[in-house]
C-alpha cells in the first residue's frame, strides 16, 4: 500500500505566512542593522564598532541573507504543497 500524504490547508496558510513574515522581520533586522551601524551613521567608533562591522560584513549579514532566502523558498514551498493538496480534493 502506498503512504498517503496531507496536512490541514489552513494550518499550511498559517505556516507559510508566519515563514513570509519572519523573512520580512529578517529583513527589516538586517536593513536597521546596516544603517544604524554604518560608519559614520552614529558616534560609535574604535575597536568595538571595528569588530562588530567586521563581523557583521563576514559573518552575521550573509547568515541574514541566507535565512531570509530560505524562509522564502519554504513559504513558497508550503503555498505550491497546500495549493496542490487543495487541488487533488475537488
Amino acid at each position: 500500500m502506498a503512504n498517503m500524504f496531507g496536512a490541514d490547508l489552513g494550518d499550511l496558510e498559517t505556516l507559510r505566512t508566519t515563514f513570509d513574515r519572519k523573512a520580512d522581520e529578517v529583513n527589516a533586522l538586517t536593513g536597521s542593522l546596516n544603517t544604524q551601524v554604518a560608519p559614520g551613521a552614529t558616534a560609535w567608533s574604535g575597536p568595538g564598532a571595528e569588530n562588530f562591522r567586521a563581523a557583521r560584513d563576514g559573518d552575521f549579514r550573509p547568515a541574514l541573507v541566507k535565512l531570509e532566502s530560505a524562509l522564502r523558498e519554504a513559504s513558497v514551498a508550503v503555498a505550491t504543497y497546500r495549493d496542490n493538496i487543495e487541488a487533488a480534493t475537488r
